[in-house]
C-alpha cells in the first residue's frame, strides 16, 4: 500500500548510510519498474548519505545499475559526484545510455553545458583538495556513521568500512587522488596533495592516540 511503501522509504532514509548497500544492489534489478523507482526515490531522499555509495556504483559491470546511479546522482545534484560522472563521459567503453544520464546529471549539478566542464582528473584534484581542507562544500554535516564506500570489482558489489570521524575527510581525499592518478599518473599536481593527505592522516592519528593515552592515565577512559 501507499502508506506502507512510504513508511519503508522514510525508515530507510532515517537509517542513513547503513541502508545504502542493499539499495544500491537493487539498482540493477530489471524485474520491477515500481521497485527500481522506489529505490531511486529512497536514495534521492537520503541525499548526502547516498552520494558516495552511488558514485561507487558507477564502477558496476551492470550498465543498468550505472545508469540508475547516474539518474539518482542527477536528482541529488551534489557536486561531489561531478568528477566521477565526468570520468564516465570520458570513458570510451561506456554505453550511450549511461553517458546520456551522466551528462544530464552533470548539467543539473553544474548548471552549465559540457563545454564548461573541466576534465575528470582536474575535478578529482578539486575534490581531493576540498576534502583535505575540510571544505564545507564537501563536509557539510556530521553523519551518524562514518563509512568509506568502495566498489569491489572482483565481487562486483558495494563494500564499506567504518573509519574514525576525524579521518573521514582524508580518506575521501585519498580516494579522489587515487582516481586522478588512475586517469593520468603524470598529472603532477595530485602527488604533493596525496603526500599532504597522508601526513594529515598520520598527524591526526597520533594526536588521537596521545589524547586517548592521556585519558586512560587520568581515569576518564579505559584502555579497551
Amino acid at each position: 500500500s501507499f502508506d506502507e511503501r512510504w513508511e519503508g522509504i522514510l525508515n530507510l532514509v532515517q537509517a542513513g548510510q547503513a541502508s545504502c548497500p542493499p539499495l544500491i544492489d537493487l539498482l540493477k534489478d530489471q524485474t520491477s519498474d515500481a521497485l527500481r523507482t522506489n529505490v531511486i526515490i529512497t536514495l534521492t531522499r537520503m541525499h548526502d548519505d547516498a552520494v558516495w555509495a552511488l558514485v561507487e556504483a558507477l564502477d558496476s559491470t551492470s550498465a543498468f545499475q550505472r545508469q540508475n546511479a547516474a539518474i539518482a546522482l542527477g536528482n541529488i545534484k551534489d557536486w561531489r559526484a561531478a568528477a566521477a560522472l565526468k570520468r564516465v563521459l570520458e570513458d570510451g567503453n561506456q554505453t550511450p545510455e549511461v553517458k546520456q544520464y551522466a551528462a544530464e546529471a552533470l548539467t543539473k549539478i553544474t548548471g552549465a553545458g559540457e563545454s564548461a566542464w573541466p576534465s575528470a582528473k582536474e575535478l578529482y584534484f578539486q575534490l581531493a583538495e576540498k576534502y583535505y581542507l575540510n571544505h564545507p562544500q564537501v563536509m557539510r554535516k556530521y553523519y551518524q556513521d562514518y563509512f568509506v564506500f568502495k566498489w569491489d570489482t572482483k565481487e562486483d558489489k558495494l563494500t564499506w568500512k567504518e573509519v574514525p570521524a576525524f579521518q573521514i575527510n582524508e580518506r575521501y581525499a585519498q580516494e579522489a587522488c587515487f582516481d586522478a592518478i588512475a586517469l593520468d599518473p603524470n598529472y603532477e599536481p595530485i602527488w604533493p596533495l596525496l603526500a599532504c593527505t597522508y601526513f594529515a592522516m598520520h598527524n591526526e592519528g597520533n594526536i588521537a592516540l596521545k589524547t586517548m593515552d592521556a585519558n586512560v592515565k587520568s581515569g576518564t577512559a579505559v584502555a579497551e
